[in-house]
């Protein structure tokens, strides 16, 4: 046997048993299942506090229904997902792999929902049933997306992407603890959490996303220049956002955060790719 059908066979394998453990689940008595739901949402909820320092607390009971209906379409976002590679690797053309895993996933959906009409404690709903055959087609809409569209969804969109979220997350959580912890003032609390969520994003952008090879004493003093200098206009965006948003509007500290954190994150990364980590034409990329 080929190694090639020897992964062809283990993706099929993975592919199955992902399937036969999702129609286990209607199986499971009600009692497992709320227990393991309460749990999740308790984790969820101090984990958020731990990271932005929201207290999620009183809607507990709308993040526990977020978690039946969530946990569900994950799994069968997971599942189209491991059934598109297995027909990928079978050699299957680009409309087969995406319309073949949907239909599957779309079957076992039906037959999930199905399932719950056993005397199990769950209640089939339709609405269950779309939302995780939706959550299957979108995960092969993104498929779709990165292979159509490598210039725009390829390593460095999504290593930025990955990045900037734990660029975001050092910024929140060094604002959160001089705001909340040390007392700080919220505009003194936000420097400081800019200061160090700049320097941490000029590492990890120059060395995992753009992959800058500079080594020259100068060409690395006018890259980190320039990084600075885009930080500071984005800065004051920033800071400009958050008096709007805490100061005037009295928005929580942390919602508006995570918040303005987005744009400032979209801003940043045209600064970087056509400014100050620009590769010339003939390194650019395929």
């Amino acid at each position: 046997m080929s190694n090639d059908n020897r992964i062809q066979r283990l993706a099929a394998l993975f592919a199955a048993a992902w399937a036969v453990l999702l129609l286990i689940v209607p199986f499971i008595p009600i009692k497992t299942l709320n227990s393991a739901a309460n749990f999740v949402t308790d984790f969820f909820i101090k984990l958020t506090y731990a990271i932005t320092y929201i207290n999620l607390d009183p809607i507990n009971p709308v993040i526990l229904k977020l978690v039946w209906l969530g946990f569900p379409v994950l799994f069968f976002c997971f599942l189209a997902l491991l059934t598109w590679n297995y027909f990928r690797l079978k050699g299957r053309d680009f409309i087969k792999t995406m319309v073949l895993p949907f239909a599957l996933t779309v079957v076992i959906a039906g037959i999930y929902e199905l399932a719950q009409l056993l005397p199990s404690g769950l209640n089939p709903k339709i609405s269950h049933f779309i939302f995780n055959a939706a959550g299957g087609a979108a995960t092969l809409g993104l498929i779709a997306l990165f292979r159509r569209f490598p210039r725009i969804f390829n390593r460095e969109t999504v290593s930025y992407v990955i990045c900037g979220a734990l660029t975001t997350f050092v910024n929140i959580k060094v604002y959160g603890f001089c705001f909340i912890e040390l007392k700080m003032h919220n505009l003194i609390s936000n420097t400081v959490a800019w200061i160090l969520s700049v320097l941490f994003a000029y590492v990890v952008n120059k060395i995992f996303v753009f992959q800058s090879r500079t080594k020259k004493l100068y060409e690395i003093s006018r890259e980190l220049g320039l990084f600075v200098g885009a930080r500071l206009f984005s800065f004051a965006v920033d800071q400009a956002g958050m008096w709007i948003m805490v100061d005037i509007l009295r928005i929580g500290g942390g919602i508006s955060k995570i918040t303005v954190n987005v744009i400032v994150l979209i801003m940043n990364y045209f600064f970087s790719k056509l400014i100050i980590f620009k590769k010339p034409d003939n390194s650019q990329p395929v």
